[in-house]
């Protein structure tokens, strides 16, 4: 999921150690850790309890929903929609994948246009002395990079701009091109522009699905928890 979704998810909880906790794997990624729970250790500060909470959300999230019906339906659309016209793009699949985790961001934030500033207010008003501890500590992060990734975040905004057809075509084509070291193809670009639009016919029944989805995810994510305890 996108980051949207993972702090919609989180608001569960009103606290923004918890919901930068359920971000943090993707702006760690964007920093160059790959952070899972194989590598983290099983000990660590009191303090960091509700960060770590936040985090399991994100990864539990991330499993089932790529392993749901939801995901494919969506995947599916995107492909459905553009597969025939792309004939000439390596990695595909990344690419479905991609468009259909920010268009439901896109999907969640014209459902409801204060959510990202939400977001974005609550990351804010995070600890950064908790976040300085959780990188130096678990990560050995002496560059601050977790830190800085997490500034640049708040400050750039992007996932406000996924509501304007050219901003979500660009910053899509952009992600694609780097994750998959490939030029950005501006047909490609002018191509998602058109067709987020004609996808936008979806979005009732893609909030549905969501609806249902988050739901069971939540309910399967506490009942996990309380098992643990």
């Amino acid at each position: 999921m996108n980051f949207l979704a993972h702090y919609i998810l989180a608001s569960q909880i009103e606290n923004s150690d918890f919901h930068i906790g359920a971000i943090l794997p993707d702006i760690g990624r964007r920093a160059g850790f790959q952070l899972s729970k194989s590598v983290l250790p099983e000990a660590f500060p009191a303090q960091l309890e509700l960060l770590m909470a936040g985090m399991d959300l994100h990864w539990f999230s991330d499993k089932h929903f790529h392993d749901s019906a939801f995901f494919w339906n969506g995947y599916n659309l995107w492909k459905d929609e553009i597969g025939f016209q792309i004939s000439g793009v390596n990695r595909k699949f990344f690419l479905y994948h991609l468009l259909f985790e920010m268009w439901l961001d896109r999907i969640l934030q014209e459902a409801n246009p204060d959510a990202a500033n939400a977001m974005y207010a609550s990351l804010q008003n995070s600890n950064s002395e908790l976040i300085r501890l959780f990188s130096l500590e678990i990560l050995g992060d002496h560059t601050h990079k977790i830190q800085t990734t997490l500034s640049d975040f708040n400050q750039r905004k992007f996932v406000l701009d996924y509501t304007d057809d050219l901003r979500f075509s660009g910053i899509a084509s952009g992600v694609f091109a780097h994750v998959t070291k490939q030029s950005q193809d501006p047909e490609l670009r002018d191509l998602l522009s058109k067709s987020v639009l004609k996808m936008d016919r979806y979005s009732e029944r893609i909030l549905k699905d969501w609806a249902l989805f988050s739901e069971k995810l939540i309910q399967d994510w506490n009942q996990s928890r309380n098992s643990k305890s």
